[in-house]
């Protein structure tokens, strides 16, 4: 019988091997093992030596072989669902290491991210079989409405309706080629699923290279999530092509009112005035919307972190109702009881980044309620988060890094929200309220103003 002693050992020779790989120490992991270390546990995280290895491709090439032969899982998942091979992928010191590293692993089985996704999108149904999905009735119109350094949209006919697709922004003749497909093989899910094309109608300048597979990993990691999603306040994914001679691309709705970023600059210009917001019971409307979305998203067993929750991902419909997008970089956590985790640097936008995330610290989904707080704060005051210190998100996260809390001017927003928002950015991720509190508060809002807001409550 294991006892709690021989556990904290096995434990505490864990983590000394997990801090040898880090240091890639190829002599101290070696003669761990020699001491049959098991290669296969993990750390707290559920990162095991091999994870943390791949992430260190400059130094980590022969502590990776070393694992390798010890018998290391190359396909295991740590807590974030994340495999050494993504682990791999997220390095950008040295490509010729993370290339030489990914060829390791695949030697040893490892599968690549396109084959999991597609796996598992078959087991899930996400997939019907090419002859039983039929043709699709997929005009594409040769109109761009946005591009990211990653993806690139266009609207399109469906059925009738017009759609946003999605594309892997590859090379010229495989998107082409890509268009041709879809249009006759188009994959559809058997029910409707909450979704989102990427940043879908907000441009961002395209000047910094992307690999093709992370362009890949990225909207793969998309798709195999929006299988699980539904929600009203989440943008409707319709159909996703996964052929692997194709660049990647699925289908959504089409939000007709574009990004909230670009209306809110769009009014500014029309009324000719340095901050324009909306009356309050549209702040109220919009602030329910994103509440309950993310109600969702942390709801689950295992919540789902958005981690990039900005203005352009929340999207209008032609009647102005809001629904949030973009799951491109969103994680699931593994359980609520092991609720911290260490978010991967440069993730989300500066401007709305919780100071957790840039101090690479713990972190829990109230990044994102710190998010929200700031998004209602623009919202509500129509001007932009530390405005009163800086127009550039870099000095803010220079003031995070040196152990400040900058925060916005609360004082901005009308006084029947303030006790709604400023809670949410709280230096404390634990006394920050969740998004479901948030929604009930907004709820009370609307309420003393004599308005329903029975869709302020949580689905």
């Amino acid at each position: 019988m294991t006892t709690a002693t021989d556990a904290e050992g096995t434990q505490q020779a864990t983590m000394q091997l997990c801090y040898a790989a880090a240091a890639g120490d190829c002599l101290k992991v070696k003669a761990l093992l020699s001491q049959k270390c098991d290669p296969t546990r993990g750390d707290y995280g559920g990162k095991t030596p091999l994870h943390i290895a791949c992430a260190n491709t400059t130094d980590g090439q022969e502590v990776v072989r070393v694992l390798l032969e010890h018998g290391a899982e190359v396909n295991v998942t740590d807590n974030l669902g994340q495999t050494p091979m993504d682990a791999c992928r997220q390095d950008i010191a040295s490509r010729a290491g993370s290339f030489a590293v990914k060829a390791m692993l695949q030697e040893h089985g490892a599968k690549l991210q396109r084959e999991e996704i597609e796996s598992r999108a078959r087991a899930s149904c996400l997939q019907q079989h090419k002859a039983r999905a039929g043709l699709v009735n997929l005009q594409y119109w040769q109109k761009q409405i946005g591009k990211t350094l990653k993806s690139a949209v266009h609207l399109a006919n469906w059925k009738g309706t017009v759609v946003v697709v999605k594309c892997a922004k590859m090379h010229q003749s495989n998107m082409v080629l890509g268009l041709h497909y879809l249009v006759k093989n188009l994959r559809k899910s058997r029910s409707l699923m909450g979704a989102s094309p990427k940043r879908a109608y907000g441009e961002e300048d395209d000047d910094s290279e992307v690999s093709e597979a992370d362009i890949t990993e990225e909207l793969l990691h998309e798709i195999q999530l929006l299988a699980s999603l539904r929600h009203p306040d989440v943008v409707l994914f319709l159909g996703a092509c996964l052929h692997p001679n194709y660049p990647i691309m699925f289908v959504s709705e089409f939000m007709g009112g574009g990004d909230l970023e670009h209306f809110m600059c769009n009014m500014r210009e029309k009324h000719q005035v340095a901050a324009w917001k909306p009356p309050l019971w549209r702040m109220v409307d919009w602030s329910c919307a994103i509440g309950r979305a993310l109600a969702f998203l942390h709801g689950f067993a295992v919540p789902i972190v958005h981690r990039d929750l900005k203005p352009l991902n929340l999207l209008l419909t032609k009647n102005l109702d809001l629904k949030m997008t973009d799951f491109g970089i969103s994680k699931m956590m593994s359980t609520m009881e092991n609720e911290q985790h260490t978010m991967t640097g440069g993730v989300g936008s500066y401007l709305y980044m919780a100071p957790e995330v840039v101090r690479y610290e713990e972190y829990n989904e109230k990044v994102d309620v710190y998010s929200y707080g700031l998004i209602m704060y623009y919202i509500s005051s129509g001007k932009r988060p530390f405005h009163h210190i800086t127009l550039d998100p870099e000095v803010i996260l220079q003031q995070y890094c040196q152990k400040k809390e900058p925060r916005p001017l609360i004082s901005d927003c009308p006084k029947i929200l303030r006790g709604v928002i400023e809670p949410c950015w709280q230096t404390d991720k634990f006394l920050r309220p969740s998004a479901e509190e948030i929604t009930v508060q907004l709820g009370a809002v609307a309420a003393s103003r004599g308005a329903s807001c029975d869709s302020c409550s949580t689905m």
